[in-house]
């Protein structure tokens, strides 16, 4: 296989999602060919750094400042009438918020 196709899938092989045959193929690549091998490992490092982030929430106040912002009289909705995308910003406000 060469570069063009090893680097299609490069991210299915970090993620374990490649079949045995797909992953001796990029092995055998990886070890051969110093230019994948670097997009691998600088691949690797932007998903180790992603995933070490810390998830940030929508601070507590987010939902009224929408609302506040928006034209015309719109009331802020009790937590009974929110949306379902809205109640996840609730719940998630709650968790981390």
């Amino acid at each position: 296989m060469n570069c063009r196709g090893i680097r299609q899938w490069l991210h299915s092989y970090l993620d374990a999602r490649v079949d045995p045959n797909q992953e001796r193929m990029i092995e055998r690549h990886i070890r051969s060919c110093a230019h994948c091998r670097r997009r691998l490992v600088e691949l690797a490092r932007a998903v180790n750094l992603m995933e070490d982030q810390q998830l940030v929430g929508p601070g507590p106040d987010f939902l009224r400042k929408v609302f506040a912002g928006l034209p015309g009289q719109v009331e802020f909705p009790s937590p009974h009438r929110l949306s379902p995308a809205a109640r996840v910003v609730a719940a998630w406000r709650r968790l981390f918020g």
